[in-house]
């Protein structure tokens, strides 16, 4: 009976040891060479601050022999000290936190986040008032709440990678926004997600889920399909084959979708009927149009 005694506060004494040094590991603040940082474990790192010794805060691959893998929750919030940010080194990094840049109105560059990242938390750079772009190379499931909510001179943004939905207010009262490139793979869009960005045009695909949002709420686009205007057939360029077309199209002789019938609508005015052929012939007659036929669509 001792023995099991023994034996058992053995063991708790070993879990609080443990926990002990978990609990040291994460309260503790390091830094080496201006950068702050917390141990997540033997191997890894969260960088929890920067001291601003330069003007530029080059995220690194690691600190101190060990991977570098996230920006802590919060970890530079309302450091306005240095003016670029650069993730090129980072070949760790997984993560960047909950408002993690939140309020870093220095930051001037293009910030391209890098491919191995996956999580971008809320809010992670929100009021970063002086970033005039951003690129999304990271494979994030979602651009979460507020990600960029105020980024007052945030004029382009480009979302590659895997991104399937985005969140509430995520390039909210970003009043020079006037470039978003959303890909097919966006299958969600919450609502108010460009609240307060009144000059948003979105780069999107006819049919994708980009496209819709920009329909229902009333968003100018720019579709990337490359079809022009009045180019019903599909062979690029807008002639009498589309005239045809269309006239094949309202004898129920021929079968116009997507795209194809959404370019045959050459007046724009929602309904594709005789009128759509003559405008075409108007504009291969040269006549002054109104309309843009013969241009790549767009709204």
């Amino acid at each position: 009976m001792k023995k099991i005694k023994i034996s058992v506060v053995i063991v708790l004494s070993f879990c609080v040891l443990l926990l002990s040094v978990s609990g040291a590991f994460a309260a503790s603040v390091y830094t080496v060479g201006g950068y702050s940082y917390n141990i997540l474990n033997n191997s890894e790192i969260a960088l929890c601050g920067w001291d601003n010794r330069t003007d530029e805060l080059i995220v690194p691959s690691e600190i101190a022999g060990r991977e570098l893998v996230q920006i802590a929750k919060y970890g530079l919030e309302n450091n306005d000290g240095f003016t670029n940010l650069d993730f090129s080194q980072a070949k760790n990094l997984k993560t960047i936190g909950y408002g993690a840049f939140m309020n870093c109105s220095g930051i001037a560059n293009e910030v391209v986040i890098p491919a191995q990242v996956s999580v971008i938390g809320h809010s992670a750079f929100a009021n970063c008032s002086s970033i005039p772009s951003v690129v999304i190379n990271g494979n994030i499931s979602s651009i979460q709440m507020s990600t960029f909510k105020g980024c007052t001179s945030l004029e382009s943004v480009e979302i590659n990678g895997y991104t399937t939905s985005i969140d509430y207010q995520a390039f909210a009262d970003c009043p020079n926004l006037n470039h978003v490139y959303i890909p097919k793979y966006v299958t969600s869009i919450s609502a108010l997600v460009f609240d307060n960005s009144p000059n948003v045009v979105i780069s999107c695909y006819y049919g994708s889920c980009a496209y819709n949002y920009a329909v229902d709420n009333n968003i100018p686009y720019t579709l990337l399909d490359g079809v022009k205007l009045g180019n019903t057939s599909g062979d690029g360029s807008v002639n009498i084959n589309d005239v045809t077309t269309i006239q094949r199209y309202l004898a129920e002789l021929e079968t116009l979708e997507g795209i194809y019938l959404h370019a045959a609508d050459a007046n724009q005015d929602g309904t594709v009927d005789i009128a759509d052929a003559t405008a075409i012939q108007m504009y291969l007659a040269e006549y002054e149009m109104d309309y843009p036929i013969g241009e790549v669509m767009t709204q």
